[in-house]
């Protein structure tokens, strides 16, 4: 997917030079969701008024659909299919009515890729509908002002053959330095583009065990058995606080100093990074296209129906008192997350240093209760078909839904452009 924005003032015919804001995940990063929800953010926030061509409403509204939980419950849409032979070029249109941007005009155009062809940087195949041409990820960033990247916290989980994030993203950041540089004997020098990393999935049930990342509903009895450490229990949920030290996790500290000594230039103070400045090129969030709600208890709770970890052959407990315990009751005090969705209005007070608003807990005694999780299945094995079948997202009916971070990025990388606008390779060749 790759967003193209173009700024037009409103009150001058004059095309200002277009900003282009691209978009890189790979395979299952929720590059689709998030560019729905992006859709529906803008859509409520009264800070922009945003429309979209045809094809790109009929992508809106086939995952809007899909996620849907008001009358019944939601889904998650299927993920891009790589064996497809066109790719689709969509478009939005957003006005801003925010004081920091008024009259201004900014259209979106993306493609929907599957994440293996983010995965290959030296792939040159075609993307093209007729009148704009890339050959292959790399000609897509390198025409671009800023990057989002989508990082999956749970993408090393996939299978024991995918590449890591630091394998992925060194490949990538090689390729496009490489093409970046008109002659052999030019400074190396980092990146221009702007680029925020983004940790998506934060609301999910995420344990640390031993330094293994693994989900909840994965646990096995020998690691349930050694879990000693309450901030474990529900590690991606509290370590999104602190979204530098995530990303870093996420991807590996050795590509993340890499990162700031070869390939951007990354401001260490945090709450100098939120503000635009020559020197401050990248940042660093936590997001999430769901998360979590408090429900009539006041325990906050994922949006996702309960997947009950298998633990094969445990020992049923004994006691009363050992069947009612909620392993998982503990949660963070993240208010910022709940009540109100990621509209960016300006209202609204933000801890800087992780986009996080801290706001007062709302009652949802509207809401229609879900059955709470009682802990671990103390349950027989089932067969592995059964338990794939278990553990799709399934979307609680009513439960309210609470993105954040999803626009942040975003404007972010808009107000460090416009500020100090990158060169890109394309005009130095032309100066």
């Amino acid at each position: 997917m790759i967003l193209k924005t173009f700024f037009q003032n409103n009150n001058n015919s004059q095309a200002v030079t277009p900003i282009r804001i691209g978009i890189w995940g790979g395979v299952g990063a929720g590059k689709t969701i998030f560019l729905t929800r992006l859709f529906e953010c803008l859509e409520k926030s009264s800070n922009y008024r945003i429309a979209a061509d045809e094809k790109a409403i009929d992508f809106i509204q086939q995952n809007k659909d899909i996620l849907d939980n008001e009358k019944k419950p939601g889904s998650l849409p299927k993920e891009t299919d790589p064996g497809m032979s066109e790719l689709e070029i969509f478009r939005y249109t957003i006005t801003s009515q925010s004081s920091w941007s008024q009259n201004l005009t900014i259209v979106l155009e993306f493609i929907d890729a599957s994440g293996e062809f983010y995965e290959n940087p030296y792939s040159n195949a075609t993307v093209s509908d007729g009148e704009t041409t890339y050959q292959g990820i790399i000609e897509y960033l390198i025409s671009c002002h800023g990057i989002i990247f989508l990082l999956d916290p749970l993408y090393k989980l996939k299978t024991e053959q995918a590449p890591t994030y630091r394998k992925l993203l060194s490949d990538l950041f090689i390729e496009f330095r490489r093409r970046s540089r008109s002659r052999v004997n030019e400074a190396v020098t980092p990146l221009e583009q702007y680029m925020a990393f983004c940790v998506t999935k934060v609301d999910e049930e995420v344990a640390k065990i031993n330094g293994k990342i693994i989900k909840t509903a994965d646990i096995t009895e020998e690691e349930y058995e050694i879990i000693n450490s309450k901030d474990d229990q529900d590690w991606l949920w509290k370590a999104g606080q602190n979204p530098l030290d995530l990303v870093a996790e996420i991807m590996g500290q050795e590509m993340t100093t890499r990162l700031s000594t070869e390939y951007s230039l990354v401001e260490e103070n945090s709450d100098r990074r939120e503000k635009p400045h020559p020197k401050n090129r990248c940042n660093f969030y936590a997001v999430s296209a769901f998360g979590r709600y408090q429900n009539n208890e006041g325990k906050l709770c994922t949006v996702f129906e309960d997947i009950k970890p298998q633990i094969i052959n445990a020992n049923p407990p004994d006691t009363e008192e050992e069947k009612n315990t909620d392993f998982w009751g503990n949660q963070p005090d993240w208010d910022s997350a709940f009540g109100n969705n990621s509209n960016n209005q300006e209202s609204q007070t933000s801890n800087s240093s992780t986009g996080f608003a801290w706001e007062k807990k709302e009652e949802y005694s509207d809401v229609a209760e879900p059955n709470s999780s009682t802990g671990f299945a103390w349950e027989k094995k089932e067969e592995y078909s059964d338990i794939l079948e278990s553990k799709k997202l399934i979307i609680k009916q009513g439960v309210p839904i609470n993105p954040f971070n999803i626009i942040e990025p975003l404007e972010w990388l808009i107000k460090g452009i416009r500020k100090h606008p990158p060169i890109l390779f394309l005009e130095r060749q032309q100066t």
